[in-house]
Order: C-alpha cells, then sequence, then structure tokens
C-alpha cells in the first residue's frame, strides 16, 4: 500500500457487517483497490495478525521521508536497519573493502531453511541477469534478517558467486562459501589476540593497503606516529621500495609489525567486531594496549620504537628453540643451566619457547634430542628476549619511556606478564620493561579467558601464528568451544582472506556489518524468506491398509464376523461351527449366534461412542506464597511529577517484600548513553551496597516527543538508552519495563 499508493481490497469480508452503522462518515469496506495519494501528513498502514492460540501481532509503517526533499547536509548516512537507508543508496566515507569482490550473506532458521533460501536465491538471480551482484550483496546485508543458520558466498564474477549459492544449496563445501550456525549459548564474548615477532613477512600488508581503505589510513596514521623515533618510512618498509631497510633487524620488524596488526584491528571494528578483550604475546601487548584505548597511537609508537630499538642494541648473542613439552618438564630441565636459559613462553600445555646463550641452548637441545623430544630453533633475530640478556634494559627503558601516560582501558585489557586483568594505568615504563624480561604466560592468559566466557578468538596479525595454541589450551582447559581464527594469510593476504575471515566470525555468531563491508550499494528487489512450514494439528487415525467394514485384520475374521452379523448359521457351520450342540440338531448353534451378534453389535457401539466422552476432574493448588525480595533495586524515572508518584508506589510495593530501592531520574538533558550512564553511576556510589538485584524503569511515562525526532516518544528511545546504559555501567540485573 505505501510503496504503490493504494489501499488494497478487502480480503476476507465481501459484504459489510449489518451490525455496524455504515451511514455517516466515508469510511467503508474496500472491493476494489483505491489510490491513496500524498497529503501534507505521512501516510501510515497497519499491519495485524492473529493467532488461534491468542498470540497477536501488530505493526504500524509509516512512509518513508521523500530521499529528492532532504537537505544535502541531512547528516551521516544511516547505519544498517535504521529507517531509510532501504529505499536509496547507502555509502560510507571509508568503506571496508573497495569494489574488488562481492559478498552475499544468507541465512535461515534451520539448515534446510538456508538451503532453500540459497535455491531460491539462485533462482531468483539466474531469472534475472541485469542485477548487479555488488547491488545484491548490499541488498542481503542491508535488507535482511540474521537468522542462526547462516553462509557467506564470496566471489569476482556473477557465475563464481552462482556457484557457491548453489553449493549452499547442495550443502556441500565449495570455494569462496562459508557456512556455520549460532551455537546454542550464543556467539561468546570475541577476543583480539596480537601475536609478538614472528609473524611477519616481506610485503605484509601491501596488498590489503590497495583495496582496503580503512587499513590503508590506518597504517598511514601508525607510519606517521613512527616517523620522530624512525630514520625510515613505514610505507617504504611495507612496499618493500627500493633502498628501504628489510624486515630483519628487530627495530624494523617491530614497529612494522605493530602498525600492521593496529591497522587490522581496525578493519574488523570498521566491519562491526568489537573486541570485548585484549591479548597480546610479547611485543604484542603493545598492539593490544593500542586498541584497548590505554596507549595512544602516540605512545604506543613511542614503546615499540624505543624499545625495539634498545633490543637491537644488545647484539645477537643469543638463540630461541621452541619445545613441544609441558612446562614443568622443560623447567625441570632447564636445571643444570640454571641462569643461562630461560622460559620466554608458554603458549599451550605442550608447547614452550626457551630463550638464552648460545653455548648453553646447544646443550640443552642435544639433551632433548636424547630424549627424543620434538623442538625447532625459532627464526634467527638479532635478540634475545624474555631471558636475562635484557635486564641492562631497566634503566634505559624507564628513561627513555618516563614520557608516556597510558589511561584507564576502553576495552578490557588481560595481562600476559601479570596473568590478570589490567586498568590501564599501570602499563607504564616499568611494565614494558617486565613485558620483555619475564616469561610470556600466554597459556595461562587463554585459559583464564575460555574459563570466563570468551569462546572467540581472533588473531590480528599478517600471518596466524598462535591458532594452533589456541585452540590446544583451550581443550585442554574443559572450556566449552568456540571459534579459533586469523585475520591473513602470507599466502592469500587480500581481499578474499579477509572476506573469509569476516565470514567465519559472522556464520559462527557474532554479526558483521557487511553494508560496511561492502561501501556502497543500490537496493533491489529479493526474494522472500523460504519458510519451513511445520504442522503442529494432531493428525487423525488411519485405518490399517488391508481392513475392511469391520475393522478385522484377517480373512478369516472377516468371515466370522460376517456370518455372527448376517445370522448366518451354514456359513458358521462352514467355517468349523458345525459341531455345536448334539447332532442334527442346530437349535443351540442358532442360540449361540444370536449371542454372539448381539454382543458384537454392543462393543461396536461402544467403539464408535467411546471416544465421544471425557471426564475432567480438579485436583486443588497451593496457593503460591508471596515472593521475597532482596538486595538493592534501582527504579530508573523520568524527572515529571507522575512518574515520581508512581516510583513512590513501587517501592512501597518492592519494599514490602523486603527489597530497598534506590532512584535515579533522568531529565530530557540526560537522554544519552553516556549521561544515562553517568546518572547511575552517581546513584550507586551514594549505596552502601551498589549491586543491583534488579532495575525497574519508568521511562514509558515519557511520551513527549523526542526533540529533532516529532513521531518518536521520549520513553521509548529511553528504553533503549537504558540497556546500554546498563551494560556501560557494569549492570547485569534483570531489567523490568513498567508501560
Amino acid at each position: 500500500a505505501l510503496r504503490h499508493g493504494l489501499l488494497p481490497p478487502t480480503l476476507h469480508a465481501a459484504e459489510p457487517s449489518p451490525h455496524v452503522d455504515w451511514s455517516p462518515g466515508t469510511v467503508r469496506l474496500l472491493t476494489e483497490p483505491v489510490d491513496w495519494p500524498p497529503g501534507e501528513d505521512p501516510r501510515r498502514a497497519g499491519v495485524s495478525a492473529f493467532g488461534i492460540g491468542g498470540t497477536n501481532a501488530h505493526i504500524i509503517l509509516e512512509e518513508a521521508p521523500d530521499a529528492a526533499a532532504e537537505p544535502d547536509d541531512a547528516g551521516e548516512p544511516a547505519e544498517p536497519g535504521e529507517a531509510g537507508e532501504a529505499d536509496g543508496e547507502h555509502e560510507r566515507a571509508l568503506p571496508v573493502l573497495a569494489p574488488v569482490l562481492a559478498a552475499w550473506p544468507v541465512s535461515g532458521r534451520s539448515a534446510a531453511g538456508l538451503a532453500a533460501q540459497a535455491s531460491r536465491l539462485a533462482a531468483h538471480l539466474t531469472a534475472r541477469p541485469e542485477l548487479d551482484p555488488a547491488d545484491v550483496g548490499w541488498s542481503l546485508a542491508a535488507t535482511r534478517a540474521v537468522l542462526e543458520h547462516r553462509a557467506v558466498v564470496t566471489g569476482a564474477s556473477r557465475q563464481e558467486l552462482l556457484t557457491g549459492l548453489a553449493a549452499v544449496a547442495a550443502g556441500e563445501p565449495a570455494a569462496g562459501v562459508v557456512t556455520g550456525s549460532v551455537p546454542a549459548g550464543g556467539a561468546g564474548r570475541v577476543v583480539f589476540v596480537f601475536p609478538g615477532q614472528g609473524s611477519q613477512w616481506a610485503g605484509m600488508g601491501a596488498e590489503l593497503a590497495a583495496c582496503s581503505p580503512v587499513f590503508a589510513a590506518r597504517l598511514a596514521e601508525c607510519g606517521r606516529a613512527l616517523t620522530p623515533y624512525a630514520d625510515w618510512d613505514l610505507l617504504d618498509v611495507i612496499g618493500g621500495a627500493p633502498g628501504g631497510p628489510a624486515l630483519e633487524a628487530a627495530e624494523v620488524v617491530q614497529p612494522a609489525l605493530w602498525a600492521v596488526m593496529v591497522s587490522l584491528a581496525a578493519v574488523w571494528q570498521a566491519a562491526g567486531i568489537i573486541p570485548d578483550a585484549v591479548l597480546g604475546h610479547s611485543q604484542g601487548e603493545i598492539a593490544a594496549a593500542t586498541v584497548a584505548g590505554i596507549l595512544s597511537l602516540e605512545d604506543a609508537a613511542r614503546v615499540v620504537a624505543v624499545r625495539s630499538r634498545a633490543l637491537s642494541g644488545l647484539g645477537g648473542q643469543g638463540g630461541m628453540v621452541s619445545v613441544v613439552m609441558p612446562e614443568p618438564a622443560v623447567r625441570e630441565l632447564l636445571a643444570p643451566w640454571d641462569g643461562q636459559l630461560s622460559v620466554a613462553a608458554v603458549n599451550s600445555p605442550a608447547a614452550v619457547v626457551v630463550s638464552g646463550e648460545p653455548g648453553a641452548l646447544a646443550e640443552f637441545e642435544a639433551e632433548l634430542s636424547a630424549r627424543h623430544v620434538l623442538r625447532w630453533p625459532v627464526p634467527a633475530s638479532d635478540f634475545v628476549a624474555h631471558s636475562a640478556r635484557v635486564e641492562t634494559l631497566a634503566g634505559l627503558l624507564a628513561g627513555e619511556l618516563a614520557a608516556i601516560g597510558p589511561e584507564a582501558a576502553v576495552v578490557p585489557f588481560f595481562s600476559t606478564v601479570t596473568c590478570r586483568w589490567a586498568d590501564g594505568p599501570e602499563l607504564d615504563a616499568r611494565y614494558w620493561y617486565d613485558n620483555v624480561r619475564q616469561t610470556v604466560r600466554f597459556a595461562d592468559a587463554t585459559a583464564a579467558l575460555a574459563g570466563d566466557g570468551y569462546r572467540m578468538f581472533v588473531e590480528v596479525s599478517p600471518h596466524a601464528v598462535l591458532t594452533t595454541g589456541i585452540a590446544e589450551t583451550i581443550e585442554a582447559a574443559g572450556a566449552e568451544p568456540g571459534l579459533v581464527t586469523g585475520t591473513l594469510d602470507r599466502e592469500d593476504a587480500g581481499a578474499r582472506r579477509l572476506l573469509a575471515a569476516l565470514a567465519a566470525v559472522h556464520v559462527h555468531g557474532r554479526r558483521v556489518d557487511w553494508a560496511a563491508v561492502l561501501g556502497a550499494g543500490q537496493r533491489v528487489e529479493l526474494p522472500t524468506q523460504a519458510f519451513q512450514r511445520q504442522r503442529f494439528w494432531p493428525q487423525a487415525p488411519q485405518p490399517a491398509p488391508g481392513g475392511d467394514r469391520t475393522g478385522t485384520g484377517t480373512a478369516a475374521e472377516a468371515r466370522f464376523w460376517a456370518a455372527i452379523e448376517d445370522g448366518n448359521a451354514t456359513t458358521l457351520a462352514g467355517i468349523g461351527l458345525a459341531g455345536i450342540g448334539p447332532p442334527g440338531e442346530p437349535r443351540p448353534v442358532s442360540e449361540v449366534l444370536s449371542a454372539l451378534a448381539a454382543w458384537r453389535r454392543r462393543e461396536q457401539d461402544r467403539s464408535v461412542t467411546g471416544d465421544w466422552r471425557y471426564r475432567a476432574s480438579w485436583l486443588p493448588v497451593t496457593e503460591p506464597a508471596p515472593p521475597v525480595l532482596s538486595g538493592t533495586w534501582l527504579a530508573v524515572v523520568p524527572a515529571r511529577p507522575a512518574a515520581t508518584e508512581l516510583a513512590g508506589w513501587c517501592e512501597q510495593a518492592l519494599a514490602g517484600h523486603g527489597a530497598r530501592m534506590a532512584v535515579a531520574e533522568v531529565a530530557a538533558g540526560e537522554l544519552s548513553r553516556e549521561a544515562l550512564t553517568a546518572r547511575i553511576g552517581q546513584v550507586l556510589t551514594g549505596l552502601p551496597d551498589p549491586e543491583i538485584a534488579g532495575v525497574v524503569s519508568l521511562l514509558a511515562l515519557d511520551e513527549a516527543p523526542l526533540p529533532g525526532y516529532p513521531l518518536l516518544a521520549g520513553g521509548l528511545a529511553g528504553t533503549q538508552v537504558l540497556v546500554q546504559a546498563l551494560g556501560d555501567a557494569g549492570i547485569d540485573a534483570r531489567l523490568w519495563v513498567l508501560t
């Protein structure tokens, strides 16, 4: 009706009800479509659905504003799902990826539903070859719900994409296709993991910088931050410019690797994947602290550049070896070389790195060989970290890094030095010395996060080096398995690999903002959802195959009961009943026959009418005791007299059941996520026990329009903001919304 400007005819009421007086006014039933021209006020249409079980659903749709009437500076482009985006173009100033590849996200409520939807979409697009694959991808991302069973098909050509859709429809694996489903308990929280030195390779990031504006822009920012501390250009190193330094010395490798990892994190965040925690391995903690908001880009550049230059200055007298053996066994073997060798890192329950002096390291490797222990040397570098060799740097780093100003973490930061959460300000100069001197407790940190409900680990690096150890650690800890994935690969480091990584996270439950990834697009018509219908009504019992008019099973029984119902003594005699009674006197048989016939008729009547009756019985139910509450409940109320009065009633009701109540009044100017979070924090600060047992919202009482949105009630917007503010304030108690 809204799209075509027509009022549709009534479907299920051909005749007007005689119980309604239709004479006054102009309301009447429509028997044919009627034009619905636009007027001064926006047109609205109500849609209702009535379920036979009593579940009803109603929605009011309002026509979208005329895009041509909007001013040029109407504001930022709409986010996916916001009003107005579906009818026009959706553009972003800085897309995650240039349009080198298309991605088609598809979903369904079940595996069968996903396959059916892929099949329906493939047929639709095959019949419409004029549709642009990029527009199809954007329309799938911006105008379709994301359900539990998911697939993402990527490709550079229309045929490649259609082939992927066909594979999804058939339930078969194929190149460019990633499928999965949301776990029963949800996707879980996501951790960004930043490795230390070792994931670098010549040319890392160059291919992605050419096709990802977000990555290229962040990489340029990192390069500018490094300029005061390096006599080389970051982009020259990344691009392998003639005369530029190679990725060999720590003072080049570590700053370049830091910049690439920070830029990759920006890509993930621009794609809608915001980390719930960050975890760094050795120098990877500098990138983790940057993404967490603890270190500014300038401070992080200072830390990584100054420290790596100092490490290079130590000289190359040392080495490292990876050992496939549990940490306790390794430490026991290291006893003869105490002070010469150190456990540099514990990467998993059975993977340890040892560092130290070359001679002692050679003797240790000989011992491992004699014990048939798998080991391999870490690729050569110009320094040895996490050993006594770096102790001479303590004073130098304290002076060079004294000027940094770490701040409170915006994203939770789990330290692999202390193996606990860090607030942020403690990541000062001393911390960055400890980071390079102490053992990297990566396995312990991973196990702690997995045990705390973090189920998705994304290694943010140019080549995945920690994913195997992460998976082994989670399995050994007995934690619920989730997803462990990398970002790029040295053999596949462009848009295709990045899309595959995003798709893996998406199909396992974290929703990727595909509209942001794909950039601009025009809405095109797509097929509706392929619903998988299931009938829940009971089925009437069906007669058994081969049955007859009496419901009997065998032919002999059928003849017997037919003879009884017909009163046919001759037939009974023929099937073996002729011997009943004295010879030559059929009378007793007739009496038996009469009795059997009467019995048979009674049984038939009873079987027919037996299902016509039922008996209802009642059992006494004890009235439940009134609920008993405890703790402090928070009431969030608009600053209006009616709400204040109702808040008083709520306080009396809750107090009558044993609870205490704290009230947070919200003025009109406080209706923002940050302001409401601060207001709740003020109320909690004044409580003797800041633990909140429940939250009651009376914000729905505010029916005044939200400033700038005349059709949106302040209470409705306030409820959404309250849910966000409660999360920001760390309150996970149940929220009760009074309407």
